[in-house]
Formats: structure tokens, C-alpha cells, sequence
């Protein structure tokens, strides 16, 4: 299915206040990941006009598989987006073939860009179903007080949904706290970071959602 062109690797993490609704609200889970598809199309095809010199966005196409992973690697619960996304556009040429244009790695500002835009649209998501959204001040990503349908006719497991979200014990001499990880010995230390991202890097934070996007692997390497 994916053709041998360049594909591009995209991470897609959301606010804590965001993770225990789209563990359990299919609908807008399904939304988060259409939102993420939509604006990784929507930022190549606005790339490919500038640098190509189109006249219009109609002029390309652009192709993207997203999946949805529910735990990180300390198995909380963190639903976040996986996409593989064609790293540039196809393009109509004459004779009516279809040719395809290799975009390069985006910005840190053109991740930013799509990473604020994903946030708005799963926001829109939250307000259509009449919930209270973790973005409803829009200067401030704060937890979700969430008091929807759910919460109410299943308050023990949306509990377990939260805490499951927040990585703490529920029981035990630990309740309460942060669940203990068991680290292999060469990972114990990591090295540390400025924190600092080049603008010349794919990884960018807006409103909230993370957007990685440093991976490419090269179409005809099918392994």
C-alpha cells in the first residue's frame, strides 16, 4: 500500500487533562487522530504550493496511515497518534501521470503550526459532544474537571481511567504517588538536555499537544 517515495514518521501526544476522555470516548479518539490527519495533508499541500510555485492547493495530494497507541512505555495510560505520512505531495503532470515532489523535513514553526491546529480541532471535538474541554481557556491548557455522562454513571472506572492517565498507585503503601519503574542500568542516568528544540528541527509543542517528526525512512527500503 505505501508507495516507494519518503515517508515520514509522526508522533502526535496530548495534553494530561485530554488522555482519560480519549481513552474511553471512542468518538473522540477517532477525532484526535482525524485531526492530526487532516492537518499533516493540509501543512504539505500549503508547503508544496509555496515551493513548487502551484496555483493551487487542489493541485496536490498527499497520503498519511494513523494509529492509535493507548500506553507509553511505562504502560500508563496515554492515548496518542502514530502516523506515517508521505514526506511531500504528488502532483498532476502532463499527460495526466501523477509525479510525486519530496517536501524535506518541516520547520519547528510548521510542526508548531500543525500541532496548534490539531489542538483546536479536538477541542471543536470536545465542545460539539457538549463536554467540558481542557482548552476552553484558550490561554491555558488546564486538567479537565470532567463531570460528563460517563463520570457520572461510571464514577469507579473513570477513576481508574484518571489515575491511570496520571501514572499513580491506587493502593498499597504508594497510593497516591507515582507508580515505580524498573529502569535497565544503561538508561538510569540519561543524559541531560537544554530543553532547547533548533528551529530547524521537526519537533514542536503548541497549546499543549507534542508533535515529533525527526524519523524518515526511505519508501524503497520495504524491510
Amino acid at each position: 500500500m505505501l508507495p516507494e517515495v519518503p515517508i515520514r514518521h509522526w508522533v502526535c501526544t496530548f495534553p494530561w487533562g485530554v488522555r482519560a476522555g480519549l481513552g474511553y470516548d471512542k468518538a473522540l479518539c477517532q477525532a484526535a487522530a482525524i485531526a492530526l490527519a487532516r492537518e499533516l495533508s493540509r501543512s504539505l499541500k500549503r508547503r508544496a504550493k509555496r515551493l513548487l510555485g502551484l496555483a493551487s492547493v487542489d493541485q496536490t495530494l498527499t497520503g498519511s496511515v494513523a494509529v492509535v497507541q493507548r500506553t507509553d512505555s511505562a504502560v500508563r495510560l496515554n492515548v496518542h497518534v502514530r502516523a506515517l505520512a508521505l514526506d511531500g505531495v504528488y502532483v498532476e503532470e502532463e499527460g495526466g501521470e501523477l509525479g510525486f515532489h519530496a517536501l524535506g523535513a518541516p520547520s519547528s514553526a510548521e510542526v508548531a503550526d500543525i500541532a496548534g491546529r490539531t489542538a483546536r480541532r479536538v477541542h471543536q471535538a470536545f465542545k460539539k459532544k457538549g463536554r467540558p474541554s481542557p482548552w476552553d481557556d484558550e490561554h491555558a491548557v488546564v486538567d479537565s474537571g470532567e463531570t460528563g455522562p460517563f463520570a457520572v454513571e461510571q464514577p469507579g472506572l473513570f477513576a481508574c481511567y484518571q489515575v491511570a492517565a496520571a501514572g499513580v498507585a491506587v493502593s498499597g503503601e504508594r497510593a497516591g504517588q507515582s507508580v515505580l519503574r524498573l529502569v535497565a542500568g544503561d538508561r538510569a542516568q540519561p543524559e541531560r538536555s537544554s530543553g532547547r528544540v533548533a528551529a530547524t528541527e521537526p519537533v514542536a509543542e503548541a497549546l499543549g499537544v507534542n508533535l515529533y517528526a525527526k524519523q524518515q525512512v526511505d519508501g524503497h527500503d520495504r524491510h
